[in-house]
This record gives C-alpha cells, structure tokens and sequence, in this order.
C-alpha cells in the first residue's frame, strides 16, 4: 500500500511533463487506478492463498468473501493513488496522504469488514447484497472523482 500510495509523488516535474504531452489526464489517472489495482489484486491472491494454508479455508460463502475482497481491494487502490495525486499536487507533502486518505477509507473499511463477517460465519441475509452494491457504488464514485478532481490537478 505505501508504494501505491507513493505512486506520484515519485515521479519528477519532467515525467509529468512528459505525461502532459503525451495522454489526456483520464487517460493518465485509469491507468495508475488499473495498474495499482491489478497489484493489490496480486497481492490479495497471494495472502489469501498463504492464510488458507496456514490456517485453512474456513469462510462459509466463499464467492460473497471474494466479491468483497475485490470490491475492498479496487477501492482501497483507487483511494491512494487519488490521494497521492492530490499530495503531488500540493507539493509532494507525504503528511497529506492519511489525513486525506483515513475519511475515504472508512466507509469501505466498515462495509467491508461487516460483510466478510457475514460470509464467514454463513449469515444468508439479503443484506449482502445490499452491502456489496454499497461497495460496487462507492468504487464507482471514488473512480468517477478521482478523474473529476485530477482534470484540475492536471493543470497545475
């Protein structure tokens, strides 16, 4: 995560430039969102293959556990590369990336945390699905103002 979280404030005045003319700023923020993702997705993979053997598998629902880990995944991932976009733009200040991050976190955070539960101890509620929607929707948003705010950041 703190490489994700880093992932422009690391780049130089010259490779934004470069970037500038290059692509459309859309373009530049999905596919820092796509990339961080697909890492974070890997990364997912891999522990939870590494907990299921140490531990063993025993999550009752396992397709509505997977579907909230990559829900929780996509949107943690697209979280901190917005927010390091916003830290880069206000002069690569590291102490902006929690503070700005921890408010967009929570709500996925709690969602999450209540729906795995659910899919881990075999609660069958219509609830599920209204928690994965919550998540689907705010991933969808986080995406939509990652690209909204980064057109004004682009600018600069």
């Amino acid at each position: 995560m703190n490489t994700i979280a880093k992932g422009f404030l690391q780049e130089s005045e010259g490779k934004m430039l470069y970037y500038h003319s290059l692509c459309k700023p859309e373009a530049l923020i999905f596919s820092k969102i796509i990339f961080n993702s697909l890492v974070s997705l890997l990364l997912l993979l891999v522990f939870s293959i590494a907990y299921s053997l140490v531990l063993g598998f025993k999550i009752e629902f396992p397709t509505q556990y997977l579907l909230v880990s990559v829900l929780f995944t996509i949107g943690l991932s697209t979280v901190f590369t917005l927010v390091s976009a916003i830290a880069a733009g206000a002069g690569n200040n590291h102490l902006l990336i929690p503070v700005l991050g921890l408010p967009l976190m929570l709500p996925l955070l709690l969602i999450t945390v209540k729906s795995a539960k659910k899919a881990m101890d075999g609660i069958e509620t219509n609830a599920v699905y209204y928690d994965l929607a919550a998540l689907a929707f705010m991933d969808v948003m986080l995406i939509y103002l990652a690209v909204l705010l980064y057109k004004y950041l682009w600018k600069n």
